[in-house]
């Protein structure tokens, strides 16, 4: 009896060892990025935005000997206009980031391009200098912001693997721009004068509009892709 009670014993310890805990299931979601297909075009948009607003940033010497040419005010007073509008473009980035997760990358790129615009039409009838703080530096300091922060962004949301070279070459446009646009500004106050030159920036400005209608919001991309990859599948089946 003893022997038995020690194997039932023994038995037991053995079957409370062999107990197991719970299992705890770790789910993870993973998130789909193009990185490619329209991506590219992603880039593209990004390269015109650099472009675009790095080549009006590296013209702004040759706007602040416009202004002084036309107002004639003190060079530091006049210096505060471009002042305004880089500082404000950089300033603003994070409004721009809450009103890209709020509204989409694509209206707030195409909104800021129409603010560039407009204010660039307006201060060509400025009459003042003070008016101008408002259009050129307050105002089209905004749209500036509007336009940059979401080009920066978008790239990052499209590419995963091939972020390093797809915000390089997003990113290059500044460089084109630098080249390019000083050139096109002295050619446009040269022929067209003050009004005329800053009608040729609106022009150049609309053109982010562009680059807004190419930023696709992610999801639709995502909904695209997958309804590509079932008409495959049904053609595969069919086939």
């Amino acid at each position: 009896m003893e022997d038995e009670e020690q194997t039932d014993r023994g038995t037991g310890r053995q079957e409370g060892s062999n107990d197991t805990s719970p299992t705890i299931f770790i789910e993870r979601e993973e998130v789909v990025v193009p990185d490619g297909g329209w991506g590219w075009f992603i880039v593209f948009g990004s390269f015109l935005c650099h472009f675009i607003i790095g080549g009006m940033e590296r013209s702004a010497g040759l706007l602040y000997l416009y202004f002084i040419e036309r107002f004639r005010q003190s060079a530091a007073t006049t210096a505060w206009t471009t002042t305004l509008a880089s500082a404000l473009r950089l300033m603003l980035g994070p409004l721009c980031s809450f009103l890209c997760n709020k509204f989409s990358c694509r209206h707030v790129v195409i909104v800021g391009s129409l603010i560039i615009t407009v204010t660039h039409i307006m201060t060509a009838y400025a009459p003042n200098l003070e008016t101008v703080f408002v259009t050129f530096g307050v105002l089209g300091g905004f749209g500036r912001s509007l336009a940059y922060a979401p080009a920066v962004m978008m790239v990052g949301i499209y590419f995963n693997k091939k972020r390093g070279i797809a915000v390089g070459l997003g990113t290059s446009g500044v460089g084109f721009g630098s080249f390019a646009a000083p050139a096109i500004v002295e050619m446009a106050f040269h022929f067209y004068g003050y009004s005329g030159g800053f009608y040729i920036l609106a022009c150049f400005a609309i053109n982010l509009c562009i680059a807004g209608m190419l930023f696709r919001p992610l999801e639709k991309q995502r909904l695209l892709m997958a309804y590509d990859k079932r008409q495959e599948e049904k053609e595969y089946e069919n086939f």
